[in-house]
C-alpha cells in the first residue's frame, strides 16, 4: 500500500505508471530518492492515494494467472515465428 520509487534500469518503467502508483528515479540519484520520500512525507495525502493506486494495480494486473497467460503467449509467439 505504498507508493513505489524505482530506477530507471530495473524495468519499473513497464509496471509502474508515474505520479500514479509511484516515481521514477536516475540510477544511483541519491538527491532524487529523497526529493520523493520527502515529497510523500509532506503530502500525505497524495501518498496514500499512490499507495492504494499501486496496491489495486499489482493485485488485479500482476497475478499469477496473467503471468502464466503471458508466458504461454511468449512461448506460443515463439514457436510459431519464422526464426
Amino acid at each position: 500500500g505504498l507508493p513505489v520509487i524505482h530506477t530507471t534500469n530495473t524495468g519499473g518503467r513497464d509496471i509502474v505508471r508515474g505520479s500514479v502508483d509511484g516515481f521514477e528515479i536516475p540510477i544511483r540519484s541519491v538527491d532524487g530518492l529523497m526529493e520523493k520520500i520527502e515529497y510523500m512525507y509532506r503530502d500525505r495525502e497524495r501518498c496514500r492515494e499512490m499507495g492504494e493506486s499501486a496496491r489495486d494495480r499489482a493485485q488485479s494486473a500482476f497475478t499469477w494467472k496473467d503471468y502464466g497467460d503471458a508466458m504461454i503467449k511468449a512461448y506460443d509467439d515463439l514457436i510459431n515465428s519464422n526464426v
